[in-house]
């Protein structure tokens, strides 16, 4: 199966369990991908020109939290059917729908003036995969988490008032440290003040008692 096809699979996926997504996958040989507009824009872009607050900041983690459980809800199938890759080492039957892009490039929001933003969908599933609910959060860890370390702890209780899980933080983050530690070496950044980054958030975020 094509990723294109994988990526339908996924749209419809979360679209079954109320996630909006900008994306319509026409069937046909190939299949085609239609981008029809979500009310918004990515934060990403409202960040880079304008700023965003601290606490506009926490409000999108949160409800990132609250959209990344909701994805995390849906199981892999029984059955092998499903052209959605299931990432190397994961086991199947406790696989979980994973978007791995997920960032504040690819969300989309609005204003609020109660809230400060509303996300309205989730965008770009090309890099969907079935794997462990953790695994998602290695960009976040790259990226905003990186930049926003204070942004884990909203992301994390809009996580569990969703998801009912306890994800613990100390968990989460061995995980980030771990997959940041890899990517340094396989998938260097290619700015240096960003390589420091890492680094930095590395030694923060791994035990206390590792060596």
């Amino acid at each position: 199966m094509s990723p294109l096809e994988a990526e339908a699979e996924a749209i419809a996926l979360v679209r079954g369990i109320g996630v909006a997504t900008p994306s319509l996958i026409l069937d046909g040989e190939p299949p085609i991908a239609l981008q029809p507009l979500l009310p918004g824009r990515p934060p990403e872009q409202e960040l880079i020109e304008r700023g965003l607050s601290r606490t506009s900041v926490e409000t999108l983690c949160w409800q990132m939290g609250r959209v990344m459980a909701t994805i995390h809800r849906v199981k892999r199938p029984a059955d092998t059917t499903s052209g959605i890759p299931t990432l190397p080492g994961a086991d199947p039957a406790r696989a979980r729908l994973l978007h791995m892009d997920y960032h504040l490039g690819n969300v989309v929001g609005v204003r609020d003036l109660r809230e400060g933003w509303r996300i309205t969908g989730v965008v770009d599933w090309t890099c969907c995969a079935w794997g462990p609910r953790t695994a998602d959060f290695v960009e976040l860890g790259a990226s905003l988490f990186a930049t926003n370390p204070w942004g884990l702890d909203p992301f994390l209780l809009g996580y569990r008032e969703t998801s009912g899980l306890r994800m613990i933080r100390e968990h989460v983050q061995a995980e980030m440290a771990e997959a940041l530690a890899e990517r340094l070496i396989y998938e260097p950044p290619e700015s240096d003040q960003i390589a420091r980054l890492w680094k930095l958030r590395i030694a923060d975020w791994r035990p206390k008692n590792r060596g």
